[in-house]
């Protein structure tokens, strides 16, 4: 089964929304214990596809999606800082930016991606979920 980072919407039954979080959270958990081994790195990606939609897909958040991307910052800000720091890039157009940021020339994680994410964050901020995410970005 492929899994989306778009798979679960705030229209989705109660029980999928939650099982879509326990995903991320737990790939959350073994990227931050194990992103120095090379294929644990690649589930940075899904990392970085599940933060993409809820922050630079479009303008409102869909309730779903900002949870998910806050349990990666949540579970996983040292790693995904780290990788940001590293330059992780991946090959083709699977990491690139979403909508809300199209002219940018990001293939992966970087500083000033990172530093974006951090802003909206911050601006879509209206629950503790996200409130503490944002608190892990710069903590």
């Amino acid at each position: 089964m492929l899994i989306s980072p778009t798979a679960e919407t705030s229209d989705s039954p109660p029980a999928a929304q939650q099982a879509w979080l326990n995903l991320n959270a737990f790939t959350a958990t073994l990227l931050q214990f194990g992103h120095d081994i090379p294929v644990f790195q690649e589930l940075s990606l899904f990392g970085l596809w599940t933060i993409r939609t809820a922050l630079e897909e479009q303008e409102q958040t869909d309730r779903v999606a900002l949870d998910a991307a806050a349990l990666w910052f949540v579970h996983a800000s040292p790693a995904l800082r780290d990788l940001c720091q590293q330059g992780k890039t991946f090959d083709g157009k699977v990491a690139k930016p979403g909508f809300v940021f199209k002219d940018e020339s990001w293939r992966g994680f970087s500083m000033d991606r990172w530093q974006a994410w951090e802003k909206r964050l911050r601006e879509v901020s209206d629950g503790a979920l996200v409130e503490k995410a944002a608190d892990a970005m710069s903590g």
